[in-house]
């Protein structure tokens, strides 16, 4: 136990770290919806959503953006920091809610410190529970339901219950409970979609049957009408944006038709879409996708678990049926992915958590030697930053501490039998670790715009590049105070070694480090630099012959010019 808890502390630590960065694992829009929040932040209304993106404003429900403002106190604390923490509070409040149910279904402190400990480490919940544009806020919403319905199961036969044993629900809830929960579901339909009703209702629908000591006509009723009653309450919720918004028919527009119908379509023709591997092929293996590095051991629980006998009632299978559910009603979109099922990862981290003392020592193995070469090369990216300057002598010291740990974490492994799910698992979270020690440098003083010149720049509008949708707002974190027009084009005529025709201040990337731009230094003044990673890379740039020397395609250099 101990060694749980040990682990525990370090894994909210992991999730803290770096938070305020502008380089971790997140989701690539995140800085779409930061400038949907910041510009509404600017206008000083919570509605409507404001946006200087073309077709890019009503995106999302406002809840989202309203945390933002309220994280960010309308734009007077606007950091990164601010704006994720709301993220990690959801994530550590699932958290809470998975160790509360499970301790009132009698399953022992160790197995539900080991669910917590699981779906901390599984990547998706890592990549998704941390940065501003977050699932943890819906996995927490949606959540709610299941949970309420775990609590109040009691076992079918009297004496020590188990998981696997019939469970029933004898107490269905009154009216008010099921008006409190479509709420609940509606502020997670808030933040993301209206359309995610269908798969939260159906997994409810299916739990009440599941836990219904009969299947008569009546229980069947029972079901179907506190469903029912909990999605209208749920859509009336999130419908109220459009009685609020003062522009509906752009919310109807470009939300309910544009987000949402169009991901029903698709042109290359939805069989098409559904059995190519794109498709039906890799969705089939979003579990393994979302756990990550704990993928064997998700394999390992998916075979014990189709050998395992079913028995209606039962939470094991409650919990295998939440994320069927879930998996099959994304079938139905043109548009999938692995991150769709990130609300059912606290059922699997559950059932892999049950499982676990039942597992081969092959299924650790495997986790140590996926971690193995990450460990070792995020070591490497550290060494070299050190060796261009990047990285200090403190920085170094903390990559070291925990590349050193994680690899000393698989050793541990292998040698002592008895420790070796605490040690694969202490390996995962300290490769997190490693990756939050590797980008802390670019996330500091190195990453950043910090001279004299700099800070003294009067406002003005910046012209800057940007490969992706929205990736020039980072720059509102860490170059505060302007105005920024992307400009690709430019940017591309820069590498070409052309310069702009006309005054201003631009960001400017230079092809290679000790690369110069034409205008140096007749026409451009270089008010600062910066180290940044690469976001896109060419094709062919990253090769296994040259994956070990990624200072020629990881780190490219930025300057701050002021063109005469």
């Amino acid at each position: 136990m101990p060694w749980l808890w040990a682990l525990l502390v370090l894994a909210v630590g992991v999730y803290l770290w770096g938070l305020g960065g502008n380089h971790m694992m997140r989701n690539g829009d995140e800085m779409v919806y930061a400038h949907i929040a910041r510009i509404t932040a600017e206008a000083g209304q919570w509605l409507p959503l404001q946006s200087e993106l073309p077709g890019m404003r009503n995106t999302k429900p406002p809840l989202l953006f309203w945390q933002a403002l309220v994280a960010g106190d309308w734009g007077r604390d606007w950091s990164l920091w601010q704006l994720r923490l709301p993220s990690v509070i959801y994530t550590l409040a699932v958290c809470a809610l998975m160790a509360a149910t499970l301790r009132r279904l009698r399953v022992s402190a160790a197995t539900t410190l080991w669910a917590v400990l699981i779906y901390l480490a599984f990547i998706g919940t890592f990549r998704y529970g941390r940065p501003y544009l977050t699932s943890a806020a819906e996995t927490f919403w949606f959540g709610l339901p299941m949970w309420w319905l775990l609590w109040h199961i009691q076992p079918a036969q009297p004496g020590a219950p188990r998981l696997e044993q019939a469970w029933v629900l004898r107490q269905p809830g009154s009216v008010a409970v099921w008006v409190l929960l479509g709420l609940a579901v509606g502020l997670g339909l808030a933040y993301k979609s209206f359309a995610l009703i269908a798969p939260v209702a159906a997994s409810v629908a299916v739990w009440r049957l599941w836990w219904s000591p009969t299947l008569h006509a009546a229980a069947w009723w029972s079901a179907a009408w506190r469903t029912a009653l909990m999605s209208m309450v749920a859509l009336a919720v999130i419908a109220s944006w459009l009685w609020l918004d003062p522009d509906p028919q752009a919310v109807w527009q470009e939300f309910v038709l544009g987000e949402n119908a169009g991901k029903m379509a698709s042109a290359q023709g939805y069989w098409q879409s559904l059995f190519s591997f794109s498709g039906l092929g890799s969705y089939a293996l979003s579990p393994l996708l979302n756990a990550g590095f704990l993928a064997p051991w998700v394999l390992a629980a998916l075979w014990w678990g189709a050998r395992a006998p079913w028995r209606r009632g039962s939470v094991v299978g409650a919990l295998v049926l939440w994320m069927l559910v879930w998996w099959c009603v994304f079938l139905l979109p043109s548009q999938r992915s692995a991150r769709y099922l990130i609300p059912t990862l606290p059922a699997l981290a559950i059932c892999v958590a049950l499982v676990l003392p039942r597992l081969g020592r092959w299924a650790h193995v495997v986790v140590a030697l996926l971690l193995l070469p990450a460990l070792l090369w995020l070591g490497r990216v550290g060494w070299v930053l050190g060796d261009l300057g990047v990285a200090n002598a403190l920085d170094l010291c903390a990559v070291a501490l925990a590349v050193l740990s994680g690899l000393g974490a698989v050793l541990w492994l292998g040698w002592r039998r008895g420790h070796s799910p605490a040690a694969a698992l202490a390996a995962v979270l300290f490769t997190y670790a490693s990756l939050a020690a590797v980008f802390a440098p670019l996330n500091g003083a190195n990453g950043q715009y910090r001279s004299d010149a700099a800070r003294a720049l009067a406002p003005t509008t910046v012209v800057v590049p940007s490969d992706f949708n929205a990736t020039y707002e980072a720059y509102a974190f860490f170059l505060p105070g302007h105005r920024y027009r992307p400009d690709n084009a430019l940017s591309q005529a820069w590498g070409r070694g052309e310069a702009p025709d006309s005054a201003g201040v631009f960001i400017w990337i230079a092809p290679t480090p000790d690369a110069t731009p034409a205008c140096w230094p007749a026409r451009c003044e270089r008010l600062d630099q910066r180290w940044d990673l690469k976001g896109r890379h060419t094709p062919g740039e990253v090769r296994l012959d040259n994956l070990w020397q990624p200072q020629d395609w990881l780190l490219q250099r930025e300057w701050l010019l002021r063109v005469r």
